[in-house]
Parts: C-alpha cells; sequence; structure tokens
C-alpha cells in the first residue's frame, strides 16, 4: 500500500534564560513556545501514524511515535511539552500512514513556564512546493498592538538537501528590498528565519517570498508577533494557490467584544494592478446587528509583489459597526492575487491569522482536526461553514467523539448561496440539533451538496494573554 504523508513545521518545546532554546540568539519572541499536534483520520480504517522528530541539522530529535488513529475521523493529540525523551529546542516533525491524515498545530505557552499566554495554530502541510508566498511579514514594526516581528518557517519536504532564496518585499515598494540565500537545510528539518536578527532589513511591513534555489520542494509557515504577548500563525501560499479570487468565511466590523478585522491581498500577477480592479464584496450574515451589504475596491495602484489591505477598525466609512459575515475578493482582470485574514480583540491580545479561501474550489467536504464544547479549562471551538458556490446547498454535519464521547449528526444543514453558517461551542448554550455536553471533544466533519470550507476557530473563553487561534479545515473532494 502507498504510505499516506502529512508534514509540519513547528517550534518546540521551552525557554532557556529567557530565549528560545536551540536558537539562542531567536528574538521576535522571548515566550517559552511548546507544541501540541492533532492528527485526525480520513479515511474509514484505523490506522497507525508514525511521526520522525528532527532537529534543525537533519539529526532525529527522538525515536519515532508510532500513534494509533480510529477510521471516520477518529483523532489523535500529541503534546510535546509532556514529552519527557523530547529535549528543549525548535525542532519539525514528518508523520506517515497507511490512511489519509490531515493534522492541526498548535503553539502555545509551556504550561510549566508560567508566562502570560500566547498561542497560534496552523494546519499541517500535505505537499511541498517551489514557491511560496507571505502577505505579511515584519521586523521592528509600529502597530496599534505593539511591535510586530516575524518568523519564516521553512522546511525541506524532499529527499535532499534544499537550498532556498527568501526576498522582502517593503510595503508599497515593488522591488525587494532584500534577498536572503539559506544553504542546505536538511531533510525534514526546518530553517527558522527570525526577521528581527536580519541586519540588511529596515523596519516595516514586508510581503515575503520563499523560492527553491535548484531542486527539491519545501512547506513554509510564518509566525508573527506584536508586543510583549500576541501571535498570528499561518499558512504560506504555495504558488499552486495563487487565483484571481478569495473568499473569507467571516470578516467583524468593531464588534462589541472588540473583535475586528485585516484583509492584506498580495499582487503576484507580475504587474501592476489598475485602481479598482480588486474588489471586495460582503453579505451580512443574518445574525450580524448590522445588515448592511459593503462593496469597495482598490484606491490605488497596487504594484507587482505589492499589497492592498482593508482594516475594519480604522476605515470605518466602508465597515459598520457590529457587522460580520462573509466576504469574497475578486480580479476583475483576473490577477493571480492571494490574501491572509487577520483578527484582532482591540480590548485584549487576543489575534489569530489564517489563509483566505479560493473561491474557485470545488472540494465538497471539509474536516476540522479539533472541535471542543466548553473544557473544564475552559478551551472552547468555534466553526464556521461556507458555502463556496452562487448556488443554496445543504451539508450533514458529523460530530465524531473522541474516546467515550458520543458522536453526533446534523443532516440537511441549509447554506445560502455563498453564506456560511456558524456552530459557536464556546456558548453555554449552541445553535445547534444536537445535546452536545460540556466537555465534549472530538472532529467535525461537513459534507456539502456543493463546494465547502470551514474556517476554525480555538481559544479560551475568558481569555488572558492571547489564547486566540484560527485555521482553515481541510478540504477533500
Amino acid at each position: 500500500m502507498k504510505a499516506q504523508r502529512i508534514l509540519m513545521a513547528f517550534i518546540a518545546l521551552v525557554l532557556v534564560a529567557g530565549l528560545t532554546a536551540g536558537m539562542v540568539s531567536a528574538q521576535a519572541t522571548t515566550k517559552s513556545l511548546a507544541t501540541n499536534f492533532t492528527l485526525v483520520n480520513l479515511s474509514p480504517n484505523d490506522t497507525e501514524a508514525t511521526v520522525n522528530y528532527y532537529l534543525p541539522d537533519g539529526s532525529a530529535w527522538k525515536d519515532p511515535d508510532v500513534i494509533p488513529v480510529p477510521g471516520n475521523g477518529g483523532q489523535a493529540i500529541v503534546r510535546q511539552y509532556t514529552d519527557p525523551d523530547l529535549s528543549d529546542g525548535l525542532g519539525s516533525a514528518a508523520v506517515t500512514s497507511l490512511e489519509p491524515l490531515a493534522g492541526l498545530v498548535q503553539q502555545v505557552i509551556d504550561p510549566a513556564a508560567g508566562q502570560v499566554p500566547t498561542s497560534g495554530a496552523y494546519a499541517a502541510i500535505s505537499e511541498g512546493s517551489t514557491v511560496w508566498y507571505i502577505p505579511q511579514v515584519a521586523k521592528n514594526a509600529s502597530s496599534a498592538t505593539g511591535i510586530a516581528n516575524s518568523w519564516i518557517i521553512i522546511q525541506n519536504l524532499g529527499m535532499d538537501v534544499v537550498s532556498v532564496n527568501v526576498s522582502l518585499t517593503k510595503y508599497g515598494a515593488s522591488t525587494p528590498e532584500l534577498v536572503t540565500p539559506i544553504a542546505d537545510i536538511p531533510v525534514g528539518a526546518s530553517y527558522y528565519y527570525d526577521l528581527n536578527l536580519e541586519a540588511g532589513l529596515s523596519t516595516g511591513f514586508f510581503s515575503a517570498v520563499v523560492e527553491v534555489d535548484g531542486t527539491g520542494t519545501v512547506g513554509v509557515v510564518s509566525d508573527l508577533f506584536f508586543g510583549a504577548n500576541s501571535m498570528m500563525s499561518f499558512n504560506a501560499f504555495p504558488l499552486e494557490a495563487i487565483t484571481d479570487a478569495w473568499s473569507i468565511p467571516l470578516v467583524y466590523s468593531r464588534l462589541t467584544n472588540s473583535l475586528v478585522t485585516s484583509l492584506v491581498v498580495q499582487n503576484l500577477s507580475g504587474s501592476e494592478i489598475a485602481i479598482g480592479d480588486i474588489s471586495l464584496e460582503c453579505t451580512p450574515d443574518p445574525a450580524s446587528p448590522s445588515q448592511a451589504t459593503i462593496s469597495t475596491a482598490n484606491t490605488a495602484a497596487i504594484p507587482a509583489n505589492g499589497i492592498v489591505a482593508w482594516n475594519t477598525l480604522t476605515q470605518t466609512a466602508i465597515f459598520p459597526a457590529t457587522w460580520f459575515g462573509p466576504c469574497k475578493i475578486d480580479s476583475a482582470s483576473d490577477a493571480g492575487i492571494v490574501s491572509l485574514v487577520l483578527y484582532r480583540y482591540t480590548a485584549t491580545g487576543d489575534q489569530a491569522g489564517y489563509e483566505a479561501i479560493p473561491a474557485s474550489s470545488t472540494d465538497t467536504m471539509v474536516f476540522v482536526p479539533l472541535a471542543a464544547k466548553t473544557l473544564t479549562n475552559k478551551f472552547c471551538t468555534a466553526i464556521t461553514v461556507m458555502n463556496l458556490s452562487d448556488a443554496d446547498i445543504t451539508a450533514d454535519l458529523i460530530w465524531t467523539g473522541s474516546g467515550a464521547a458520543a458522536d453526533f449528526l446534523e443532516e440537511d444543514v441549509a447554506i445560502t448561496a455563498n453564506g456560511s453558517i456558524i456552530r459557536n461551542l464556546c456558548l453555554p448554550t449552541h445553535p445547534i440539533g444536537v445535546a452536545m455536553p460540556a466537555g465534549w471533544v472530538g472532529t467535525l466533519t461537513a459534507e456539502g451538496t456543493g463546494p465547502v470550507a470551514a474556517y476554525v476557530a480555538n481559544r479560551y473563553n475568558p481569555s488572558s494573554g492571547d489564547q486566540f487561534m484560527a485555521y482553515l479545515g481541510i478540504t477533500q473532494p
């Protein structure tokens, strides 16, 4: 049988003398970050996942783990901060199985560290690419929530050592300010590029391109830190993902709980994009206090590799207060673009980011590796399932409990054209037709009669510091 493979790059374990162990000079953050990851089985068959761990030099971090993962949406959770066989430091992992898997990586503060919480999440990478794009990175950039700095984490997904070039283009420019070569990343290993340590780079916000120099493939994720405690983690966009239209499950505008949204669109067309070419069209959720529709477009030309951004906090003439709903970004000239979605609670340190969804996706099934209903530690999940088509559809929502937790089924849930539904498991009660008890943990599979996608928010309610994480569900045909 052919082995199915997922790969993930992650930061693991704890802090030494105020600096991240194994990378003593890394200054983008001084937090004691640790990871846990969740695997979900996409097949009906039980399987075992083999996890190989790598240090940055390509050597084994520890002996491989062999982890059972039940079929039909079954789940396995692995916590690095409780693993006695992993030394403190940074590294990566590769997961293999005889059945297809998907994965979620959560980055949190090591519970033993006693620090103010910081957290982020991203989906494990299933396929490598030769080029990856990141619409927003930063070096000592000023923001309303503190100084911003980025890590760009690059994992070798090929069978030989790989070299890459990282191009950084400052916002407003059309050519890179700096191109950094990174040579000889070992097989399976990850390179942690800390922009705060890059002497040849000015301060501010940038877009980034990571391109393989020669042969091989890599995977790329990024951590964007704000101030002392806040962090956004998200996947970069592979070359194959570039398209002219993107869907966003939820945009929030100045909610009463202070939640706001920024949208960052990167021009990857190779040429300037004209004024008015990139449109943003938004439809209010039926539950939104404001029922205004939103229609706007870029008011300045966008240089090659440049960005256009919308901010619901500051652009009050475009975005009404107490508004939320799905949106679509589209290029009239069919220009190649990608887009990030960034959330922030202005009254707290909570921040999260994830990638917009290609509007052209035809996948009719989406998996959420981790769903939790008001756990005793206040951890919980809110899930938005979006209809990516111009026609009304229905979806079956299959909730698969972990361990002894019960399974639940919602059949024929209606989702309007280009609309979305929300299942908020952070509420004492929630608008789903199942008697899900507090403390429930498991996975969600949504099967639509048309193309669907999901945005997932993991958080602690109430939270302190930054305990807000966001990522996309994993779609399948």
